[in-house]
């Protein structure tokens, strides 16, 4: 079995072991044969979260039986690859006892969130629009540009209602109203197809069925 760690800061990006020694806010993740197993979050140099992981190919009480029953863990287990997508459901580990639900979150190849809903608020699911990386050539418009890391688009549906926030280099801006966002963003979108739009725009389906 091998085993080894990466370290991250709250960036996401990898730094060595004594990189993180010297923060009071990082990520500590442990891999096993390759797959993730363990994730630790420290804010000011204590333990704020720990993840485990526990695959399909496991028995869940030998796993959870590793554990100490005096922590508080956060299990993800029920793991579903769909379309390509990773998809982990989240429990709470506290006192030797599984709890219920907490949320069921989706990842796409690149290990980035792009899928959050809640199961202790289920009436709040949250989908992200990646745009980093990502060219737009409008010659019309004059528009030549790159999107840089941290450029994305936040759907956020809460009690039936849609909020978008956009967070990117050109511009930025709230919406509450679907073609008015699209209206103002097309021409910055070209990539943004009608089944794509069509995806974000609504809280079902969780899992895209389509390559983003």
């Amino acid at each position: 079995m091998s085993t080894y760690k990466e370290f991250k800061n709250t960036d996401g990006i990898l730094i060595t072991p004594q990189q993180a020694s010297q923060l009071d806010d990082y990520k500590e993740i442990a891999f096993e044969n390759n797959r993730i197993k363990s994730s630790i979050v420290y804010w000011d140099k204590e333990v704020e979260i720990i993840y485990i992981y526990i695959y399909p190919d496991e028995d869940l009480n030998t796993e959870l039986g590793k554990l100490d029953g005096n922590l508080t863990y956060t299990i993800a287990k029920d793991l579903e690859i769909i379309n390509g997508y990773t998809v982990w459901r989240f429990y709470e580990y506290k006192n030797g006892v599984l709890g219920s639900l907490i949320s069921i979150d989706v990842f796409d190849s690149n290990k980035r969130r792009i899928v959050y809903k809640s199961e202790e608020n289920p009436n709040h699911i949250r989908k992200v629009y990646y745009l980093e990386g990502k060219h737009v050539v409008n010659v019309e418009e004059e528009l030549d540009f790159v999107y840089e890391e941290d450029d994305e688009i936040f759907f956020d549906f809460r009690d039936g209602n849609l909020t978008i926030n956009v967070s990117h280099n050109v511009a930025e801006g709230n919406f509450t109203n679907i073609n008015l966002f699209y209206g103002t963003y097309y021409e910055r979108l070209p990539f943004m197809t009608p089944e794509i739009l069509a995806y974000f725009t609504n809280p079902e389906p969780l899992v895209p069925p389509m390559q983003l």
